[in-house]
């Protein structure tokens, strides 16, 4: 019998797994805004405006995601094979369970783990199900920071969390700010001053001994 495992399309076959940082979820839905950052100015007494061009506006992406009890420990693995292990294997070491958070009857591990990440800050690697590119080789993934996010979870959903998330591009710190030509001026100035100052009042430096 057919069932959707056995219908190939290249989309589908380079779904990426979910994940900010290295803490993964399952997704919903998601955006993605961009663009360019136009300023229009307008005159007086003048019909046609002029819109200025001012760069490129970071991405925004707004994510929503969510972790759910699984029926049994399943590994990535097997979850994602071509034959499901429907009883569950045995969780061997601790370690097993950071790496498979999701695939485990216990979502609060997936949950928090997510939360955390969230609440700690900075700027980590996003990774959505649709990151792959059509061209070999290429994933689109991009260092964000997480501005807001919204976790749900009803009584009548148990075991369900959703998160809905808000993340924009870090992109790279700006660079230090370099002094400015009056500054640089202003201060050899002044050193000049401070050394004829100091030759009329000590005289001229003597002969090095």
């Amino acid at each position: 019998m057919t069932t959707i495992r056995d219908v190939h399309n290249p989309w589908r076959d380079a779904l990426l797994p979910a994940m900010f940082d290295g803490c993964p979820f399952f997704v919903e839905a998601g955006s993605q805004s961009g663009g360019r950052r136009i300023v229009t100015h307008q005159f007086p007494k003048r019909d046609l405006p002029y819109s200025e061009d001012m760069g490129r506006r970071a991405t925004e992406f707004q994510v929503r995601g969510y972790c759910v009890m699984f029926g049994s420990n399943v590994s990535q693995q097997d979850y994602y094979s071509d034959s499901l292990i429907e009883s569950g294997i045995a969780l061997p070491t601790d370690s097993y369970l950071q790496m498979y958070p999701l695939f485990l009857r216990d979502y609060r591990i997936a949950r928090d783990k997510l939360q955390i990440r969230l609440d700690a800050g900075g700027d980590g690697v996003l990774q959505l199900p649709h990151s792959a590119r059509a061209q070999a080789g290429q994933t689109l993934t991009m260092s964000v920071v997480c501005t807001q996010y919204r976790m749900t979870e009803e009584e009548r959903f148990g075991g369900y969390v959703v998160f809905d998330m808000n993340f924009v591009e870090f992109g790279k710190p700006a660079s230090i700010p370099q002094a400015s030509t009056m500054t640089l001026l202003t201060n050899a100035a002044d050193n000049l001053y401070q050394q004829t100052t100091n030759t009329v009042t000590n005289g001229p430096p003597g002969p090095t001994p």
